[in-house]
């Protein structure tokens, strides 16, 4: 659903938002506090930089022609929208390793972003989809993690990772 993928701004700064400004930045002026910018020049007292990030497919071969990408709600949208085609082809093939294969959801990157993709895409499938299809169809959906690191959500503490990974186990 949008509302789990987009955090409204003006929620998120409810407070100050009678001089907040979005735009992009041609040049910023420290010493003086000012900003040129495509909608005027600026003055500020607090200037939040957000640069974003792209994704790295760290030159594996295939990867970015073949793969989805998480960044905007259209990514998600159309992610979603594949999901419910596969599993709607799957559907109509009779042969169990075959539609075994076609319903093997892979999401390569075991950080926060990866975990919380593939436990939402597990629950949406699994469960969602539980209530039009057959149950043999649900039972050959598999969502899997490719983590490079030899534990997932690397940037957390132990404690936390371990129970990530208790509860993703426990969840299938």
């Amino acid at each position: 659903n949008p509302e789990n993928i987009v955090e409204p701004i003006k929620k998120i700064l409810g407070c100050c938002l009678e001089n907040f400004h979005i735009g992009k930045v041609i040049k910023i002026c420290l010493e003086k506090h000012k900003i040129e910018t495509t909608i005027g020049t600026l003055d500020y007292d607090y200037l939040v930089i957000a640069g974003g990030a792209e994704t790295n497919f760290y030159n594996i071969s295939g990867a970015e022609e073949n793969c989805f990408t998480l960044k905007t709600l259209e990514d998600a949208t159309k992610l979603k929208n594949h999901c419910i085609n596969i599993i709607n082809q799957a559907s109509l093939i009779s042969d169990k390793n075959e539609r075994k294969k076609m319903l093997n959801f892979i999401i390569v990157g075991g950080g926060p972003t990866g975990v919380e993709l593939a436990t939402e895409m597990h629950e949406f499938l699994k469960d969602t989809f539980s209530h039009y299809y057959k149950k043999e169809l649900i039972d050959d959906i598999s969502v899997t993690i490719i983590q490079r690191d030899p534990e997932l959500l690397t940037q957390f503490k132990k404690s936390l990772r371990e129970k990530s990974l208790k509860i993703i186990e426990k969840k299938g």
